[in-house]
């Protein structure tokens, strides 16, 4: 049988029956002066918070939440990236509130999602920084989550931590809700007990191999209100008595070398991301950016949450092994927020272990035959338009590291599967979750499946595909077509219905949106009929529609849209989309195209940064403006935009001749990461200090580039002991030079910003708004 054995070794550290609340006292006891968490404000700046003074905030907030709500409901934790978010999530834990980890509001507009998760669980009060509560306080956003009650950290904290009396709480006692980040539109509440955080926090300290003897650092910028970030980066750290360094994720997409900088600083032992990030860290990360960084202290660089390329894995370890990285140190793993957070990853990190398989068995009959042949390096569940079937290479996610159970099942018989035979992926252990909330019926089909050939019952249907080898799991897919990109996870149904309203043209439920694999990075891909009505230019003139609407909707790049003869969509009987022949369609190259476009072949046509006839690029501006000695704010704006210009043809491969500098950043296919990109150019080339929303305060290079040089012919003028305040970009004066027509662009982007972004918006504002 197709089955992970249970691991039958003892418990350890004696944390049966302890809830969060016993677990941070506990610490506070024990290490009452050692640095819990420290934030990275920014380069030069931290907040810092020890044991005591963590158990002491929650035990204050605790108490003032107690004056407002009743022990058994629930609060929504809206906080942008920072300490008050913990301080916040323990505080409910000592009230015996359910504590849900929620999304940002969108500045001048309400978040989809925050709205869903609002809707769905009916929190008694939504709980945020005083400078959250103030901006919701005059908005639409409020009046749109309907009549909840705000209430400001800084009013919670006044309370005196003397008056918080210990709740009645045991294992079996709700702890927080933690809400899937599939589809905005219909997220689930997973209801997470005590006891099951408590089981799967030992699960990842055995994974991991690490003690509670000795204070070990931990380095996260993963966002709080994932399971990822909040359990993984937040509460392990807590449960070993460990030190955490937290940083925005902001900060990471913008540099991702600040990441492996702090990890280097802090001697950090543990951190780990989704596979994008390790592939953002071989793309973008320059030596010099690096110069110095020892990462000889990383001893668990874990990966999950998405996909797990080897190939990623193997560049990682070959371009950071000169600066001390270990490829010994990896930590694959796969797990769900069902079960609250790891379901496998084996006794401890090491080094890579894959197995190679022919893929026409796996992607067609769902059978695993191992190859002698080495794959190739970018092939991993690639489909590349081409005749060739490279071996696959799967990624050894381990096994359950204590008493947990993971059967492969056939999803369809419900019967276990054989030794390297894909199915299903049930589990069943203390570690899964109870439920979703308010969701009876989905609950018993989602946690209560049960073997056909036995009375075994209680597991949870994951989903996803995987199988079994020599003991240890490897993930294949997801069963249900979900998009992961960049981390963040799309309903193909969601992209589809957006292609589908960019043209008249374009037939209603006639495409696809699936991904394909490219140098370790997920790529996606559209393919949408079209009306045999439509003339070629207008077909022509479709795809730039698409590639526009899709990126401002769902902040994704689109890499390749393939417009298709009416009629030849591969469906089921019942007319529903058949990915699986579409994507065997398009690596035979056998789609019937009518009209194709793709950002590989359009790149292949673009001339090289480096070839720009002399002109200056965005890294060397600075010098370049010495030498120029501009002071005419109107002559270095109009030079600024010609510079973007160039910038944004070669990033969006837009060349063509009527490029209109006017035109949104967005209209060119640009997501929130080439966004922030962009600023931390600029920021390095000009010797300025940026906000990281400007590229959505000045939505186009033409506005963008006026507000530069206004500001850097006012920091050249300017030699007073003001002039490092004239250096900080505040955007103060943007607002006033947007017309309407700009001001309701703006308010729209604003609706489509990623939750980072927005949380990094927020985080701006509180910094940049007057103490009094």
């Amino acid at each position: 049988m197709n089955i992970v054995p249970p691991d039958n070794s003892p418990r350890s550290e004696g944390h049966d029956g302890m809830t969060l609340v016993d677990i941070l006292m506990s610490r506070s006891r024990s290490y009452p002066e050692r640095l819990a968490f420290r934030f990275l404000e920014d380069e030069n700046e931290s907040s810092t918070l020890t044991y005591q003074e963590l158990d002491h905030a929650a035990r204050q907030i605790a108490a003032g939440l107690l004056q407002r709500v009743n022990p058994g409901d629930s609060v929504a934790l809206v906080f942008p990236p920072g300490l008050d978010f913990i301080k916040a999530f323990l505080g409910c834990a000592y009230a015996g509130v359910l504590a849900i980890p929620a999304t940002y509001p969108k500045p001048r507009r309400p978040s989809a999602r925050l709205s869903a998760i609002v809707e769905d669980a009916q929190p008694g009060a939504m709980l945020a920084t005083q400078r959250v509560v103030e901006l919701l306080a005059d908005s639409e956003t409020a009046g749109r989550l309907g009549n909840q009650t705000w209430l400001s950290i800084c009013e919670l904290e006044s309370a005196s931590a003397s008056q918080w009396q210990m709740p009645e709480l045991g294992a079996s006692s709700t702890a927080f809700l933690q809400y899937t980040s599939g589809s905005t539109k219909d997220p689930r509440g997973v209801v997470v007990s005590h006891g099951n955080i408590t089981h799967n926090l030992e699960m990842i300290r055995k994974g991991f191999g690490l003690s509670c003897e000795t204070a070990q650092v931990g380095v996260s910028w993963l966002p709080a209100y994932h399971d990822m970030g909040l359990i993984g980066g937040i509460l392990e750290s807590i449960f070993v008595g460990g030190t955490t360094v937290l940083m925005s994720p902001l900060s990471f997409l913008q540099r991702p070398a600040r990441w492996l900088r702090t990890i280097s600083e802090y001697r950090a032992v543990v951190s780990g991301a989704p596979n994008f990030a390790y592939e953002l860290c071989l793309k973008k990360i320059k030596p010099a950016e690096i110069d110095g960084v020892d990462l000889s202290s990383w001893r668990v660089a874990f990966s999950g949450a998405e996909p797990i390329r080897s190939s990623t894995m193997r560049r990682f370890a070959a371009k950071f092994g000169q600066y001390g990285f270990s490829d010994s140190s990896f930590y694959p793993c796969y797990g769900l927020a069902e079960a609250t957070l790891l379901v496998a990853g084996g006794h401890g990190p090491g080094k890579l272990a894959t197995c190679s398989v022919d893929p026409d068995d796996l992607q067609k009959h769902g059978h695993v035959t191992t190859v002698d042949a080495q794959p190739i390096e970018s092939s991993e569940h690639s489909f590349d338009g081409g005749h060739r079937s490279h071996p696959i290479e799967l990624v050894n996610c381990g096994r359950p590291p204590m008493n947990e159970e993971v059967v492969i099942v056939d999803p369809d018989t419900r019967l276990p599967c054989g030794e390297n035979q894909v199915g299903e992926i049930w589990i069943r252990g203390p570690h899964v979750a109870r439920g979703y909330h308010n969701r009876p019926e989905d609950t018993a089909a989602t946690f209560n499946g049960q073997l056909a050939n036995s009375d075994e019952g209680g597991y949870l249907r994951s989903g996803d595909l995987g199988f079994i080898r020599n003991g240890s799991l490897y993930v294949t897919g997801r069963r249900k077509e979900l998009l992961i990109i960049r981390g963040r996870n799309h309903y193909p149904h969601d992209l589809e219905a957006t292609v589908q309203s960019s043209h008249e043209m374009l037939i209603p439920g006639g495409g696809g949106a699936f991904l394909v694999e490219n140098d370790g990075e997920n790529q996606l891909v559209l393919v949408q009929e079209v009306d045999r009505a439509a003339s070629a230019s207008e077909r022509e003139a479709i795809i730039p529609e698409i590639r526009r609407n899709v990126t401002a909707e769902h902040d994704v790049f689109v890499h390749e849209v393939i417009l298709l003869r009416m009629g030849s969509l591969p469906r089921t009987t019942s007319g529903k989309v058949r990915y699986a022949d579409i994507r065997e369609q398009y690596r035979l190259g056998e789609l019937q195209s009518v009209c194709r476009w793709s950002f590989a072949a359009s790149a292949g046509d673009a001339k090289p940064q480096s070839e720009s006839n002399g002109q200056p690029t965005i890294s060397d501006l600075t010098q370049w403006f010495e030498v120029a000695e501009i002071d005419d704010a109107e002559t270095m704006a109009e030079e600024i935009e010609t510079l973007l210009t160039r910038w944004l043809r070669q990033e969006a491969d837009d060349h063509d001749s009527d490029f209109d500098p006017h035109r949104p950043f967005a209209d060119y296919g640009l997501d929130s990461l080439a966004s922030m990109e962009l600023i931390a150019q600029l920021e390095s080339g000009l010797n300025l200090k940026l906000s990281p929303t400007i590229a959505w305060t000045y939505p186009s290079p033409s506005t963008l580039a006026r507000h530069l040089s206004h500001m850097i012919v006012r920091r050249n003028v300017d030699d007073s002991e003001n002039e490092s305040e004239l250096n900080v970009d505040t955007s103060e004066d943007g607002m006033d030079d947007l017309s309407e027509h700009q001001f309701d662009q703006l308010l729209a982007e604003l609706e489509q910003m990623p939750d980072s972004a927005a949380a990094a918006m927020l985080a701006a504002q509180d910094q940049t708004e007057p103490r009094q």
